[in-house]
């Protein structure tokens, strides 16, 4: 069964000259673009070197851990587990790159400059 309203516009519109039509769906309201995204699993924070700082949300695994990807992309926040530790990087994976690294089992706190990065990061705790 159609929705009563979709019925009523369509037997309005169709008593209009097309002229009409075109002005009454221009006086209709436009839609806003759907829903808002997602809150951030991640957020960091600080004055570092390179900009690093941004939201960042679940995207795969590293190491049998969730890795995290910036939005927009460009750095990532992976578990290392040779260190024990997690890193903050533009490459997931890699430590050969300027990274902030936090030996700790879970993400919230400071991180500590590494290979060129300067600036501490912070994931403030949730």
């Amino acid at each position: 069964m159609p929705d009563p309203t979709t019925a009523t516009l369509a037997r309005k519109n169709r008593r209009l000259p097309l002229k009409s039509r075109w002005a009454y769906r221009r006086s209709l309201p436009i839609p806003t673009g759907g829903a808002a995204p997602p809150p951030p699993d991640y957020t960091v924070v600080g004055t570092i070197s390179p900009d690093a700082t941004g939201n960042y949300y679940a995207n795969g695994t590293q190491y049998g851990k969730t890795a995290y990807e910036r939005a927009p992309a460009g750095f990532w926040l992976w578990w290392f587990p040779l260190e024990s530790a997690w890193i903050i990087c533009s490459v997931k994976g890699s430590t050969l790159v300027p990274y902030w690294r936090r030996i700790t089992p879970n993400p919230p706190g400071a991180y500590a400059p590494f290979n060129g990065a300067t600036g501490q990061a912070v994931i403030p705790v949730p």
